[in-house]
């Protein structure tokens, strides 16, 4: 996935984009910030005929770099102020039940256990609660 790819996503619908499988070469306007030495000999390798030889030159572009770095993190901040707007009712009202649990009165706690979906709250609970911890 490149950086036009995930501005796309973006431009449609934010929510479709996931950060867990991007990679911060994608979240640049460069082609890859991969630095495997392993990689790159091969890549020369692959232009090189025999008994050529080659010259690499490192270009060091700290102004470049930090202007993709502040691109990526602009668009995590919008990722997750559209996230944050889109979830919350449901983390709200989660926040409400999870103190409500809480409480020490077992007839009190029945009644919490009977109105809500257990088997939601148990697993996407926890999940959603999550994203707001990391």
């Amino acid at each position: 996935m490149k950086f036009a790819d995930i501005k796309a996503i973006i431009e449609k619908d934010i929510n479709e984009l996931d950060l867990a499988t991007a990679k911060i070469g994608a979240l640049t306007t460069q082609e890859s910030y991969e630095m495997d030495a392993d990689v790159i000999i091969k890549a020369i390798n692959g232009y090189l005929h025999l008994h050529e030889q080659a010259r690499i030159v490192i270009l060091h572009d700290p102004v470049g770099r930090q202007r993709d770095i502040a691109e990526a993190y602009s668009i995590l901040h919008l990722w997750q102020q559209s996230y944050n707007a889109s979830n919350i009712y449901p983390l709200t009202i989660g926040f409400y039940v999870e103190r409500l649990k809480a409480t020490k009165d077992p007839a009190l706690k029945k009644k919490i256990d009977d109105s809500i979906n257990q088997d939601r709250w148990d697993n996407d609970w926890p999940k959603l609660k999550k994203t707001t911890q990391d």
